[in-house]
Order: structure tokens, then C-alpha cells, then sequence
């Protein structure tokens, strides 16, 4: 047996690079796709390249261990066993022919690994700089990825068939090798390969630099920028000196006794081979992994599992150092006052006894490609090429980041926040007027449209509305209610997109859960905005006083951000009594079967009964265990009372005319089945001009509260969080705001006034206010068939693009 060699071409190190890399890779990998799931992204083409990538990489690894183990790959050549001065031309052995073997199965592996992996960095670049797909950038990146499929193709047929199909000359003499296979031009293929490599690798991790110097950003920022670019160069190292090495021996110009033996070549040639794959793969992962070791960590995960395993464990308090405040108090910061612990309260009829658990999740500043959540079949939620201007987070410092308040801490401050908090340039905080984050009402009915727009904020939203106990509809059955054609079913809505129901505090649940307790602040409610050269300035009625760079008004119907966006005195600001008023109860599920027939419930549906001056409606949420109960009426003697006490009497009084019918009786029982049974009445806002003013916007019931009969003011606050996100993913200095929130409001504003004028005209036909349609049920069916359509069959992702191209074209 001959020696072992030394240095890095020792047995030890070609099993170390050999097997660790390899491992490395597997698992860098692995985490790569679940961050992406995470994410809730779809997998891209840059994601996919990397699976042939990393089978490549592991098979060099595994050929590498082979050869050592059989002492072809890090030993010296054994002496020659042909005597004379062309014996080493003539000797063969064992060992010779296991390196020759080894290494051709690498040359025509590395073509395969390395290219797979050029075309994966090719493609996240395009996903991320190219959001408009044109112009010279996307020409040149769809060039380059043709151009490397034929130059893996090229060089895995030249390798692979270097010597035709005479394979046995690949491990003959070395004579055979040089006068039989290519023409006697092997070693040239090698070097042409090595070298195109080379280039091709300075090329691919050079390619972003010209984006990233022409955002708008100061010099030092764009070089740290570009230095994390470079780092690509780690994998260069290992393409060049492999080049070296074929032109040293091409031109044979060794001097060390080491460099002039074959086989340490050869195990030169393979360590620096697999060390340009195994780092290549880690490099080309190192984005999106960012986002994951951004967000994940102990106390983070230990949250998501007290999620899953208990919708009742919620948060009270928080744990550790909230870090630095920017929130100003006469005696304490907001950071350490008590009553701005993060909770989140569900009322007494869902929870039962409650354990409240508290925890804290900790989050970093990564320097984060990524961290939008790409949006599933284009999912924004936030598409990675809506990103651009996130390279900046790479050079940026924390006091450096945009800085954005969110005051409202229900549904649609709390899914605005939840679009905003991951993207790393944001330094975002969100402010509830009340002692605890908390939803008022009861069900909530998430469409089509609305269970989309979720699935962009939420990572695992399928995952959410199984612990938020949602219960999908077959439909949402229209029957009669009052009249001589009572019982009578008018139409199935929504029956190819069935919606779900679930409670309005389990989804606020969900959207709080992945926040940091730092960034909640309860118990402060706004009362004034200074606008300042530099800064907003939040007075809160506690003193405490916050500073942000934008603010966006989830306040709800009755908040104080939409006065200041429209002034004061404009007759749009306070909301109007829309002119019914509705009781609602939530009861076991066996009670409402009971009352209401048990054929009801054989099928989870919404059931609508609709009829003269009002309706009735019931569904099933929280795993079948409850059914919620609501009866809408016409309110014929309108206060300016949110909420009245009502009695028998009333909803007698109210439902006169169904008192004959199927339903109204029973309806009635179960309403009044609590301990204090009350109307409230339905209110909605006038429309207003702008939701914008600067750097203030407003969102959700504070820009369009509207009826809820076409059930889409819960919809629209999630459609509105998920545009939000996308332009701020666009976004990187404090004077870019406004434009944000002006491509905003062009955007949303026209849908949701549209769909809350409408929801107005279903009320009205719904309860037999429109007279040339009354409560025939034909004429009912005809005005109701189509009402919908266009709230479900709405493209959110090209809505998104539409807001991003405007935001673009504007700057």
C-alpha cells in the first residue's frame, strides 16, 4: 500500500470535506424548504433547482469517501510496476484505476451539481429584482439561465462520454487515458470546464451589483449591501484554485515532490471540487435562512406550540427584557408599565376557566432577504420581489428603521401589524385603546376572498382554522322566512367557495400570537397627533407620548385617526346608523338543534331566513360545539344608543309578521336565552375622499365600516393588511410613505366603497325594503344570484401588483 498523503489531501481531510459538506448541505436544504413553508411561499424555480443540486453535491461526497476508502483518493501513487522511464505512462494498479474512476464520476457530476446551483442563484435574483419581468435586467438573467442549461448539458455529455463508450480506457494506463479518449485533449476539456466555471461563478454572484447600486441609499450602505454579495466568494476560492490545479498540471510546471505524484492531483482537483459545491449550496440558501433564525427561537417556537395545543392558552404579561422603548413617560416607559402587558381575552362564553400562560417571542434584526412570505401561487403575502428596497436592511441599524404605529388591536390593526412586523426594515408597535387586546362580537364568516387574504398573513392558515375550531359551510342557504311562500328556499350562495366560520376572538388569537409581546402596547388610547418635520408624534390619555414615522388608523368605527385624516369638521368622520339593528346569541350546539330541528344541521351551512323587515340567521363555529344566532330587524326607532336592552316584546314586535312562519318563534327563544339580551344597532361610515393624509392612513371599519350583509368588513381589513404589506416591502426612507399610502388609497378605496354601497342595497332587498322586488322569491333569487361574484372572484395578487406598479411608477 502506498503512504497516505499530508496536508488537506490527507485520508482524514478528504473524509472530513467529504462527509461534513455533504451533511451540512442536507440540512441547510431541508431547513431552506421549511422556511419557505413557514412562509407559507410557494416553491419557486430557485427552490427546486436546489433538490437536483443537492443530489449532485451528496454523490460527489459519496464517490469522494469511496475513493478514499479504498486508498485511490488521498495516498500517493504506488510505484510503478512497468520498469523503464515510461513505466508510470504504462503501471497500472488497484488504486490508480479507483482514482481515475473517482474522478471521472466527478467531472461529469460537478457540471450537473455546480450548474443546478448558478441557475437556483439566477433565479431568486430574478424573483427578487425583477418584480416588473422586463427590461434589460430580465433579458440578460433569462440569457444566462438558457446559456448554463446548454453548458451543463455540454460539459455532462463531454464527461461523460469523454472516452465514447470505450469506458474501460477511463481507468486504463495513463497512456490509454491521453491517446484514446477526446483526441488525446481530456486534460483540456478538464481545464475548459474549470475555467468557463470560474467565470461563470464570478458572474452569477456579481450579477445583483448594479441593482443594489442604484437604490437609493448612502455609499456606506450600498457597500455593506454589496459585501453581502461577496461572500459568494467563498465558493469562487474553491472554483479558482481547482483551475490552478489543471493549469499546473496541463502545463506541468509542479516543483513540489507532493504536486508531481498523479493521485495527489487528482485528490487536489476533488477537495477543491467538492468544497466549491458544499459551500456553493450554503450560500445560495443563506437569504432565506436568514428569515428563519430571524424569527425562530426557543421562546418563539415554545409560543407556536401552546397555540397549537390550546386555542385557550393566551397571553398576560410578558417575559424577559422588552428591550429599549421609544415611548416616552413622566414616571415610566411604556416598556415598564404594567398595564401595557400583551393580552388577549376571550369572552366568558368561549373559554370557560382559562389558564392564561405568559411568554415572550424574541426577535432579531436579520439581515433578510426574504422576509416577506411569498405569496402562495403568488401569494402576497409579501411577495419576495416586492423587495427590493429590503437589501437595505443589510446595512441598516435598528434606530435606522422605519418606524410604524399601528393604533387598533382588533381584527384589522391586528392583521396589518402581522403583514408589517416580519419585514426586518420595519420597526413597527401596535396600540390598543382598551386594557387588553381583546374582539368584541361573536362569529365571523371568512369568504373566499377573505380565507385568501388570510392565507397571505398567516403562514400555516389552514393550521389556524383548525385550532380556531372553524367550520366549513356547504353553503349559505336563503330560505323565506315570513310570508305565505315561508320555508321556501330562495338560493345555496357560495357553494363552489364555501366560507368558514369561526369566533372572532380565536382568529384575533391567531393573528396576535406570532407577535412579539414587546411590540403590543394595551391601554393606551390616542388622543392627539402631532405632525413634526421628522416624525409623528402619539399623545396617548395615560400622558405616555410614541414616536413613529407612519401611522395607520385601525381604530375601528368610532376611533380618532379618521378625524384627523379628513378634519374635524367633515361630514364623512362620524359614522351613520345604517337603519336596522341586530341581536346575536351563542348557544350549544344540542340546544339549537333541538329548537330548531335537527335536519337543519345535517349539513354545515349558514342559514339566511329572510322576509318582511328583517332576518334570521344561524351557523355552526367552534368544532360544532356552538351555533351562533343573530336576528337583524329594521330599526324603526333609531338612538344614538349602540346598544339597547330588548325583552320578548321587542323582537316580537320587531318580527311580527314571521310569527306564523318556520323559524321565528324558536329564533326568538334562543335569543333571548342569556342573561342580559340586547340590539345593536348596525352602523357604517359615509364615504370619505381619502383614506390618507401624508403619513397617515387609515384601515379596516375606520376607512369603510359597512353593513354586514354580504359579510366582507372582516374581508376587506385583510385585504387592506396585505396591500399594506406589499408597499411597505417597497419601501425604505420615511419621505416614501406618503406615496405608499396614496397608491393605497387608489387601490382600495374604490373596492371596498363599492362593496359597502352594495352590501346597503342587500340589506335592503334581504329584509323587503326594494319595492319592486319585495319578498317574491323569485324576483329575490334573480336580484341575489350574482351579488357576490365579484367580491369572490377577485384576483388579490394582481390587486397587490396593481398597487406596486403604482407606488413604482411614482417614484
Amino acid at each position: 500500500m502506498a503512504p497516505a498523503s499530508t496536508g488537506y489531501t490527507s485520508p482524514g481531510s478528504m473524509l472530513a470535506i467529504s462527509s461534513v459538506l455533504p451533511a451540512l448541505d442536507i440540512i441547510i436544504v431541508a431547513l431552506r424548504f421549511y422556511t419557505r413553508r413557514y412562509q407559507n411561499a410557494p416553491l419557486q424555480l430557485d427552490d427546486w433547482m436546489l433538490i437536483p443540486a443537492l443530489v449532485f453535491t451528496v454523490a460527489m461526497g459519496v464517490d469522494l469517501i469511496v475513493g478514499v476508502k479504498g486508498h485511490g483518493i488521498g495516498y500517493r501513487t504506488p510505484p510503478p510496476n512497468v520498469p523503464g522511464p515510461e513505466g508510470p505512462l504504462l503501471s497500472i494498479s488497484p488504486e490508480v484505476t479507483l482514482a481515475d474512476t473517482v474522478e471521472w464520476i466527478s467531472l461529469w457530476l460537478q457540471p450537473l451539481a455546480l450548474g443546478c446551483i448558478k441557475i437556483s442563484i439566477l433565479a431568486f435574483y430574478r424573483r427578487v429584482f425583477d418584480a416588473r419581468k422586463k427590461g434589460f435586467f430580465h433579458v440578460m438573467i433569462q440569457l444566462f439561465i438558457g446559456f448554463l442549461v446548454v453548458w451543463i448539458i455540454a460539459f455532462f455529455f463531454v464527461e461523460f462520454f469523454m472516452c465514447g463508450t470505450a469506458f474501460s480506457n477511463l481507468w486504463g494506463p495513463y497512456i490509454t487515458l491521453h491517446t484514446k479518449c477526446s483526441n488525446g485533449h481530456a486534460l483540456w476539456i478538464d481545464e475548459a470546464f474549470s475555467i468557463s466555471d470560474f467565470i461563470l461563478d464570478i458572474l452569477v454572484f456579481f450579477v445583483p451589483l448594479p441593482n443594489i447600486w442604484s437604490l437609493q441609499m448612502t455609499l456606506k450602505r450600498r457597500l455593506l449591501v454589496s459585501l453581502i454579495f461577496v461572500v459568494g466568494a467563498l465558493a469562487i476560492v474553491g472554483s479558482g484554485i481547482r483551475m490552478a490545479i489543471f493549469i499546473q498540471v496541463l502545463d506541468g510546471i509542479y516543483s513540489s515532490i507532493d504536486s508531481q505524484d498523479g493521485l495527489i492531483s487528482i485528490a487536489q482537483f476533488l477537495f477543491w471540487s467538492m468544497l466549491e459545491a458544499g459551500l456553493a449550496v450554503i450560500v445560495t440558501c443563506l437569504p432565506t435562512l436568514n428569515f428563519l433564525f430571524g424569527k425562530l427561537n426557543a421562546t418563539s417556537m415554545l409560543s407556536s406550540i401552546r397555540s397549537i395545543l390550546s386555542l385557550d392558552s393566551l397571553r398576560s404579561g410578558r417575559t424577559g427584557d422588552s428591550g429599549e422603548s421609544r415611548h416616552r413617560d413622566d414616571t415610566r416607559t411604556v416598556a415598564d408599565n404594567a398595564s401595557a402587558s400583551s393580552q388577549l381575552k376571550m369572552i366568558p362564553s368561549m373559554t370557560g376557566d382559562n389558564e392564561q400562560h405568559p411568554f415572550g417571542v424574541e426577535t432579531h434584526v436579520m439581515s433578510d432577504l426574504e422576509d416577506q412570505r411569498d405569496p402562495p401561487a403568488g401569494q402576497i403575502m409579501l411577495k419576495p420581489q416586492y423587495c427590493t428596497f429590503t437589501f437595505a436592511v443589510f446595512a441598516m441599524g435598528g434606530s435606522e428603521k422605519l418606524r410604524v404605529a399601528v393604533t387598533g388591536g382588533g381584527l384589522a390593526g391586528a392583521a396589518i401589524a402581522n403583514a408589517l412586523f416580519r419585514q426586518p426594515h420595519l420597526d413597527v408597535h401596535i396600540y390598543e385603546s382598551a386594557p387588553e387586546f381583546s374582539e368584541r362580537g361573536q362569529a365571523i364568516g371568512l369568504a373566499v376572498n377573505a380565507q385568501r387574504a388570510l392565507a397571505r398573513l398567516l403562514p400555516d392558515a389552514e393550521d389556524v382554522f383548525q385550532r380556531a375550531g372553524a367550520v366549513p359551510m356547504h353553503s349559505t342557504r336563503i330560505l323565506m322566512g315570513s310570508g305565505p311562500a315561508a320555508g321556501t328556499k330562495v338560493i345555496d350562495l357560495a357553494e363552489e367557495n364555501p366560507g368558514k366560520i369561526l369566533h372572532r376572538a380565536a382568529l384575533l388569537h391567531e393573528l396576535l400570537a406570532p407577535m412579539p409581546p414587546e411590540i403590543m402596547h394595551a391601554n393606551k388610547k390616542l388622543s392627539a397627533i402631532e405632525e413634526h418635520s421628522n416624525a409623528l408624534v402619539l399623545q396617548f390619555e395615560d400622558g405616555s407620548t410614541a414616536e413613529t414615522d407612519a401611522l395607520i388608523g385601525a381604530d375601528g368605527l368610532f376611533g380618532s385617526v379618521r378625524s384627523h385624516v379628513l378634519g374635524a369638521d367633515h361630514p364623512a368622520v362620524k359614522p351613520v346608523a345604517a337603519g336596522w339593528a341586530g341581536a346575536h346569541n351563542l348557544v350549544s350546539y344540542d340546544t339549537a338543534s333541538n329548537k330548531l330541528g335537527r335536519e337543519l344541521f345535517e349539513e354545515d351551512r349558514q342559514y339566511g331566513w329572510i322576509g318582511e323587515g328583517g332576518l334570521f340567521m344561524h351557523d355552526v363555529l367552534n368544532d360544532r360545539k356552538i351555533v351562533q344566532c343573530v336576528g337583524s330587524s329594521v330599526d324603526r326607532n333609531p338612538s344614538s344608543e349602540r346598544r339597547r336592552s330588548i325583552d320578548r316584546q321587542y323582537l316580537e314586535h320587531a318580527f311580527s309578521t314571521w310569527l306564523d312562519g318556520p323559524v321565528a318563534g324558536n329564533m326568538i327563544d334562543l335569543l333571548l336565552d342569556q342573561e342580559k339580551p340586547a340590539v345593536f344597532a348596525q352602523w357604517e361610515h359615509s364615504d370619505a375622499p381619502s383614506y390618507v393624509k401624508e403619513n397617515i392612513c387609515i384601515a379596516g371599519d375606520a376607512a369603510h365600516a359597512m353593513t354586514p350583509w354580504q359579510g366582507s368588513g372582516a374581508a376587506m381589513a385583510l385585504e387592506d393588511a396585505v396591500v399594506l404589506g406589499a408597499l411597505f416591502a417597497q419601501i425604505h426612507s420615511r419621505s416614501q410613505i406618503a406615496g405608499a399610502f396614496r397608491a393605497y388609497d387608489a387601490i382600495r378605496r374604490p373596492r371596498t366603497q363599492h362593496i359597502a354601497a352594495s352590501s346597503r342595497l342587500t340589506g335592503r332587498i334581504m329584509t323587503g325594503l326594494v319595492e319592486e322586488i319585495g319578498t317574491d322569491p323569485e324576483k329575490l333569487h334573480a336580484a341575489l344570484k350574482d351579488r357576490w361574484d365579484y367580491i369572490y372572484d377577485f384576483d388579490l395578487g394582481k390587486h397587490v401588483d396593481e398597487a406596486v406598479s403604482m407606488l413604482q411608477a411614482a417614484q
